[in-house]
């Protein structure tokens, strides 16, 4: 945690010039309640010229500016008179603020309101991360709900921090029940816990997402589950496909992992329309999803494995090498169901979402011979492509490793019909040679 005003302006000043990590983030998110009647003369002047130098500074709009200018826009004169302090969780349990579905709206929403909390009496956020993977553990929360007992809260923070929570620590959530505030993450966790997600992908422009069939859960006294919904209108409205802003947008895409440490299938679904949409681009921001899929607790789900997919595809090869990263991270750790994965991308080659299908050709056999023995699962994960491996002109690739992997880890493999006649006739072609070194039943 930061230990000063001075480090707090420091620090927002460095995240309004440049994207910075989700744990900067929340430490900036933590000092600027902590430490809001601290920041001196000075310091407003320094923020008020970092707000100048930025770009767009001439409307107070979503889109058009960096999560640090939105913290530090209480202290700003160059904004003028501004109301901050009305939207707050009040002991009668009252609620407002702007409903926005996507991940996206979610984390504007909260970030508002971390800097009306500035102008209130709330003195801490009782949902600033304990670890940096974004978890929050119970006792540290409880300890949180003593000390500011009686106090509010605002709204997105009661969430938060029931999301933050490990679902290890669900049997004892009763102990928080002493507050108000207690009460109400206490029923959003027990909320949380109950659903169940129905996962469906839907067409949507442009390109498809994910979306959860089941009915959801209402947080806090009535308070619709956002975090819960992943809407393909949402996910990826203009502001996500406007080029120019993505270097700014990158600042709230970098939070999205430590807003939901133990949802990884949630944090992919509203994800995944933006990566599946900006996979080729050179400036796609979705290294922080990559990276996050690694570090997942449970069994890969089809929307985990289809943002994994887009992610083998990336144009930018820091993104391959992390999705591969990630592969055998998975792997090693029993944790990647190849077969899906598998589907998922012949799902997407289907869809025409996945045109450069050599990339994630190389980046599976990468990943093959990195886990050697263990490479069990990406073997999988060739199985469902080998019947849409005619239509590719990369169909060699793939069936290459597929050979490799089935040889190495002596595994046998049963062809599809038009396989097994490519096999067993002429052709000379790179598909078929490739296909012929694949073991086969005898």
């Amino acid at each position: 945690p930061l230990q000063s005003a001075p480090q707090l302006v420091e620090l927002l000043l460095t995240l309004m010039a440049t994207p910075g990590s989700a744990v900067d983030v929340e430490r900036a998110i933590d000092g600027a309640i902590r430490f809001k009647h601290d920041i001196t003369e000075s310091g407003r002047t320094a923020l008020d010229q970092g707000w100048r130098a930025g770009p767009d500074n001439g409307g107070y709009t979503f889109g058009a500016h960096t999560l640090a200018r939105t913290l530090a826009a209480p202290w700003l004169s160059c904004l003028g008179d501004a109301s901050w302090g009305e939207n707050v969780y009040h002991e009668d349990h009252q609620r407002s603020g702007v409903r926005d579905v996507s991940l996206t709206g979610r984390t504007h929403v909260r970030l508002r309101e971390v800097s009306m909390a500035i102008q209130s009496p709330i003195t801490q956020s009782l949902s600033t991360p304990t670890t940096n993977d974004g978890s929050l553990t119970l006792g540290v929360l409880r300890e949180r709900l003593r000390t500011t007992q009686g106090a509010p809260a605002f709204w997105s923070d009661v969430d938060t921090a029931a999301f933050r929570i490990a679902p290890e620590e669900y049997s004892a959530i009763e102990t928080i029940r002493f507050s108000t505030v207690g009460r109400a993450i206490a029923a959003d966790v027990l909320r949380i816990a109950g659903h169940q997600s129905q996962w469906e992908i839907l067409p949507c422009k442009p390109g498809i997402a994910w979306h959860d069939r089941a009915p959801k859960p209402a947080l806090a006294k009535g308070v619709p589950g956002s975090m819960l919904e992943a809407l393909p209108e949402s996910s990826i409205s203009d502001p996500w496909l406007d080029r120019s802003k993505l270097s700014r947008q990158a600042q709230l895409t970098t939070l999205w992992s430590l807003l939901l440490p133990h949802h990884r299938e949630l944090h992919a679904a509203h994800a995944f329309p933006l990566v599946a949409v900006t996979l080729d681009w050179d400036d796609s921001i979705f290294g922080q999803l990559i990276l996050s899929l690694g570090e997942g607790r449970e069994v890969t789900s089809p929307v985990a494995a289809s943002a994994l997919a887009c992610a083998l595809a990336a144009r930018r090869i820091e993104h391959r090498c992390a999705a591969i990263d990630a592969v055998v991270e998975l792997a090693t750790y029993g944790l990647l169901d190849g077969a899906e994965l598998g589907r998922q991308i012949s799902q997407l080659f289907t869809q025409g979402q996945v045109v450069v299908g050599s990339r994630i050709a190389t980046a599976l056999a990468e990943a093959g011979r990195a886990l050697g023995p263990r490479s069990g699962p990406v073997l999988d994960a060739h199985i469902p492509l080998l019947p849409v491996l005619c239509q590719r002109r990369d169909g060699h690739a793939f069936a290459e490793t597929t050979a490799d992997l089935a040889t190495s880890l002596g595994r046998r493999i049963v062809l599809p019909p038009e396989l097994a006649e490519l096999a067993g006739g002429h052709a000379s072609s790179a598909l078929a040679r490739a296909v012929r070194r694949i073991p086969k039943p005898i």
